[in-house]
């Protein structure tokens, strides 16, 4: 989206609507999805039927032809990535075939709504012991015994079967593949 005259570009990716009593910030990319869904071909991707999902019918076109309009890229993962970061979430293909994603706030003909989507903010990740840790995992650190026989104090991040990270011993990995 290019800013026009009721619009004024604040040069971090968020436009503030000056129409609006209350101004908003609305990040930059769901302005040009909303703009996408608006504009262009409804053979390429649409807003469903029910105006609360947007169906991406030929991802291919959308790669080749949309996103290089829209966005610095024309890298479909890139796209569907910076769904997932404002929460949009794909649905499975038990409930369709046709690549769809959805988010409650984003809704057609609700632009309105969009100043409530925001950006996930990714995990904090931090150095103990020379091991990057995501404050988000649990952290066990070795103590040492009273007679002094363990000498590892490095936290060890905590993996499904309570095994430190790393490749699961091969019991493991057998009852997994039984």
């Amino acid at each position: 989206m290019t800013p026009n005259d009721a619009d004024e570009y604040t040069g971090d990716d968020s436009i503030k609507s000056s129409t609006t009593t209350k101004q908003h910030d609305v990040p930059k990319f769901l302005l040009q999805l909303f703009d996408i869904l608006e504009a262009e071909s409804s053979a390429v991707i649409k807003w469903a039927d029910d105006g609360g999902s947007l169906q991406i019918l030929d991802p291919v076109r959308a790669t080749q032809e949309i996103l290089p309009k829209y966005f610095s890229h024309n890298n479909f993962q890139s796209f569907q990535r910076q769904l997932n970061y404002f929460g949009f979430r794909k649905w499975t293909k038990t409930k369709t075939y046709i690549c769809t994603f959805s988010h409650p706030c984003f809704k057609k003909n609700e632009p309105d709504k969009l100043q409530l989507i925001k950006r996930k903010s990714v995990p904090k990740r931090t150095r103990i012991n020379g091991h990057l840790v995501t404050e988000r995992r649990p952290v066990i650190t070795k103590k040492r015994s009273t007679d002094g026989s363990s000498t590892s104090t490095t936290p060890c991040p905590i993996r499904p079967y309570g095994l430190p990270l790393g490749r699961p011993p091969p019991a493991i990995l057998s009852e997994e593949m039984k």
